[in-house]
């Protein structure tokens, strides 16, 4: 079993706790990772772009002028894409861009995520706030030598925390219920509270 400090908010150890090696440590699924990378990017996009076809154009379906004899190029109904006004040539349509990720490689590239960035973990032993202000939390990335790009990961929903983070840029905050292989492949450094990254190891193992 793996040891990882536990640090306060003014960034003094306190404690370290043991996280399982068959969890934390071992191969990396990179197609995994790739599969639910892509499928929540994909996930963002609304999909919702839209052009008429030559079909859904309103026009008659009779042709301009006959074929021959009038000494122009032959031309047929006026809704085609070439003319001012006619449908659009392969026509944008609402699409659903996510792809089919089953339950298995999911928790493969959850798991491979936690493996790739485990050095880049820092365990607090609580995120609660005395105030909830953004000055508190910007003195814990201070004390912490958190960089720009920080992603706290806290066990349960805690509005004073989120108050005090909406200001601050390029950092976020998760319940360990909702973190993902994006946000821990995005940011820099990743916090978790104590208990946020214990009860992640109890949900993995089940």
């Amino acid at each position: 079993m793996a040891e990882l400090k536990v640090l306060n908010k003014e960034g003094k150890e306190v404690e370290k706790i043991k996280i399982k090696d068959e969890i934390f440590k071992g191969e990396v699924n990179d197609y995994a990772i790739q599969m639910v990378v892509r499928n929540f990017m994909n996930g963002q996009r609304d999909g919702s772009a839209t052009t008429k076809s030559r079909a859904m154009v309103k026009g008659s379906n009779k042709k301009i002028y006959r074929q021959k004899g009038t000494g122009n190029a032959r031309m047929g109904r006026k809704r085609t894409s070439i003319r001012r006004g006619g449908g659009v040539a392969f026509a944008k349509v609402p699409r659903d861009f996510t792809i089919k990720v089953n339950k298995k490689i999911k928790k493969s590239a959850l798991i491979s995520a936690l493996r790739t960035r485990l050095e880049d973990f820092i365990i607090i032993d609580s995120c609660k706030l005395e105030n909830p202000k953004t000055k508190e939390v910007v003195n814990i990335k201070k004390n912490l030598n958190l960089p720009e790009k920080t992603l706290f990961v806290l066990k349960d929903n805690n509005e004073d925390f989120d108050r005090a983070v909406k200001n601050i840029e390029k950092t976020m905050w998760v319940t360990k219920d909702y973190i993902n292989v994006y946000y821990l492949l995005y940011f820099d450094k990743i916090v978790f509270e104590k208990d946020a990254i214990l009860e992640l190891e109890k949900r993995i193992e089940l």
